[in-house]
């Protein structure tokens, strides 16, 4: 549950360990596309649209909006990019979304960045007719609300229906839109502004300090006394949306692996929990969440789920420089019946 090259291969490398010791039937993950993921394929090419959102004073705001849909991390998942300007207003709304299947939970699931400052994961459903499905918990300047969202796709027309639930009242249609197909692509801009003048949250200041490009080198193990396997690669961490979201990008390769990896992470201020959270998807299908807390002048991230079925615990200590640059981590393993063991050593430089 580490955001760093190295840790997501031990993912699997532990996958494969708890495979051979725990559950001698379970057959070799497969790094291959879940067929699942097909039923994201009439969303993919470029969509404009245009409308009203109906608020529930009564007031009605025009507004215009652009996103692209397209295939990325070997086709594991697809990445939205999404911008809707509203009449009046100067900053637009805009989204980086990825869209997948879950293989642990088996479930449709939506890994959200926004420019308020939120990183999400959201299950996704499909319905017999092929609208996909998202129901959120949602909170706006404090108050929450529920939304529902239904996209669905007619050829060369997407409708996008977005329904609210407030504290008080009968739920509104807020939007009730038609895109149409477009040549131009669109992509997020890291450099707009933040929605609602959000600004980032002092513990989150304290991570966007280690912007930057990184050489990592590292070691790993897949289990207590195994031989430590070598990774190498890069990260490329940088602050977006007036640093309200930490964007991190790691690429590189680990020893015997059969192909180069790829993950995107994405840091942002978690109110409810009162901590970082931090969200990532990768090039081997991979996806998850985690928490970061800082211990003095270290961050400590944890984080639970199941591998192969198998639950895991695991804790990663990044420790930094005199100006806020990473220099070190080490990461600790809990996994079913093992004992608790060092599973990742690392050390970083700063290149850029």
């Amino acid at each position: 549950m580490k955001t760093c090259l190295a840790s997501l291969y031990l993912s699997t490398a532990l996958l494969a360990a708890a495979a051979a010791q725990e559950a001698p039937d379970m057959a070799p993950a497969d790094m291959s596309p879940a067929k699942e993921v097909a039923r994201f394929e009439p969303l993919i090419g470029n969509w404009v649209g245009e409308g009203k959102m109906k608020e529930p004073r009564g007031v009605e705001t025009a507004w215009v909006a652009k996103m692209t849909y397209q295939w990325c991390l070997n086709k594991h998942f697809v990445q939205q990019d999404f911008e809707v300007r509203f009449e009046g207003l100067v900053t637009p709304m805009t989204f980086r979304n990825y869209l997948g299947w879950d293989r642990e939970q088996r479930r449709y699931v939506s890994i959200l960045a926004s420019n308020e400052g939120h990183v999400r994961i959201h299950p996704v459903t499909f319905l017999p007719d092929g609208t996909m499905l998202q129901v959120k918990e949602q909170s706006q300047a404090g108050t929450p609300y529920a939304e529902r969202a239904k996209t669905k796709v007619d050829g060369d027309s997407l409708s996008m229906i977005i329904d609210v639930l407030m504290a008080e009242g009968e739920s509104l249609t807020m939007i009730d839109s038609n895109f149409r197909r477009a040549d131009e692509a669109f992509e997020v801009d890291w450099g707009e502004d933040s929605w609602s003048d959000a600004v980032p949250h002092a513990q989150l200041k304290r991570v966007g300090a280690m912007r930057g490009m990184y050489a990592m080198e590292a070691e790993m193990i897949m289990v207590p006394g195994a031989p430590a396997v070598a990774v190498a690669g890069r990260d490329i961490i940088t602050k977006v949306w007036n640093g309200n979201v930490i964007y991190q990008r790691t690429e590189g390769s680990a020893e015997g692996a059969p192909q180069p990896y790829e993950s995107h992470s994405f840091w942002g201020w978690d109110q409810q929990a009162r901590c970082v959270r931090v969200v990532f998807v990768d090039s081997m299908g991979q996806l998850g969440q985690m928490l970061a807390r800082w211990v003095d002048d270290q961050l400590v991230t944890t984080g639970s789920r199941t591998i192969g079925g198998v639950p895991t615990t695991q804790r990663y200590i990044l420790k930094f420089g005199r100006k806020g640059q990473l220099r070190s981590g080490v990461g600790h393993t809990v996994m079913g019946l093992m004992d608790p063991f060092v599973s990742f050593k690392s050390t970083y430089k700063r290149r850029g």
